[in-house]
């Protein structure tokens, strides 16, 4: 048994979770998806450098369009196998 936060869990539960962290969606191994993150981590970089009078206008902007196209990728997905 396993106390995590208070709450008591048996084997079972244990790898039952384990199995879920381990389980990938189908969308996470398309090459599209994955070019996607690394475009996420390129406009984090780049807005870092951006002026401060532009955080909360054009460098906000930038990132939620930039997760948007992850998040697109994933939804779209959803009904398909690949």
């Amino acid at each position: 048994m396993s106390s995590e936060f208070g709450v008591m869990k048996n084997k079972t539960e244990l790898k039952e979770e384990e199995a879920m962290d381990e389980e990938r969606f189908d969308f996470e191994n398309l090459k599209v998806y994955q070019k996607a993150l690394e475009y996420v981590d390129f406009v984090y970089e780049i807005t870092r450098n951006f002026p401060k009078a532009e955080i909360f206008s054009l460098t906000d902007q930038f990132k939620r369009a930039s997760i948007s196209i992850c998040l697109n990728i994933a939804e779209g997905s959803g009904g398909s196998k690949v």
